[in-house]
């Protein structure tokens, strides 16, 4: 019986993670909204009581305002669902990401949710690979639909289809320049730490019912079905001058040393 040794998995930023900001959104625009009820209800109780005594202009008076925050309420309800859904459909797609690397070998380390600030400049990397044969940064988006547009442009255009069988069509900034930016602060926070890494910057669109339309180059961006063939791309990835344990460590703790909590 064989072990199968897995990379190690470090979560750079848990107090800023997607759940995490999800967990805040509920619980700060949650007890706004509740707020925003509790007033309304207040308003409204009185009602009756003026109807019954005959003093229709402060039933009105107390009737609009009381009005005024159940349509607040619906407001926050709408806002409060949707910000959620945004966040539950990141947070879904980096948890594939997160599933899939670890099957990497055991002499690579996978930090999530990094957020470097150096030299004046800020990058907020997915995931993080260190390995013997180079960096690689990996950004994750769960879109579904297709992608479609240039390697080198700065917007794609993604197309899906909506309620009613028609298309929308919206400019989703190029994932790959992302992270190409984010490579380039990388490479930075490295060179000031003395270490001499290859970094690969990659896309991964983790949502299943992608497709891509983009001339994108070999190593550039994986999809689901591709997960498997991402890892092994990393795995034989060639670099000219390999890290051993000791430089990868000191790659680790110069990045997340530029981390900022």
């Amino acid at each position: 019986m064989t072990v199968k040794c897995l990379a190690k998995m470090i979560k750079a930023n848990p107090q800023n993670s997607l759940s995490a900001q999800r967990d805040k959104l509920i619980f700060s625009k949650g007890a706004l909204a509740a707020s925003v009820l509790m007033a309304g209800l207040l308003l409204t109780a009185p009602v009756p009581s003026f109807l019954m005594r005959s003093l229709h202009w402060q039933a009105t008076v107390f009737s609009t305002a009381a009005a005024a925050f159940y349509f607040l309420f619906f407001i926050l309800c709408r806002q409060i669902k949707k910000q959620v859904e945004i966040l539950n459909s990141g947070l879904s797609g980096e948890n594939r990401g997160v599933q899939l690397l670890k099957d990497l070998p055991a002499n690579y380390t996978v930090v999530s949710d990094l957020n470097l600030q150096h030299n004046g400049y800020k990058s907020q990397i997915d995931h993080c690979v260190i390995g013997p044969n180079g960096i690689f940064l990996i950004e994750t988006k769960n879109v579904a639909g297709v992608v479609s547009g240039r390697r080198e442009s700065n917007n794609l255009v993604h197309s899906r289809k909506i309620k009613g069988g028609e298309v929308q069509r919206r400019e989703l900034y190029n994932p790959l320049k992302q992270v190409m930016g984010h490579a380039r602060t990388v490479e930075s926070i490295l060179k000031d730490a003395g270490v001499s890494a290859k970094v690969k910057p990659m896309v991964y669109f983790s949502n299943s019912y992608i497709r891509l339309n983009v001339n994108f180059h070999r190593g550039d961006a994986f999809v689901p079905g591709k997960g498997a063939e991402m890892l092994r791309y990393i795995v034989k990835y060639k670099c000219d001058d390999p890290m051993g344990p000791e430089e990868q460590e000191r790659a680790k703790k110069a990045l997340l040393a530029c981390h900022q909590k």
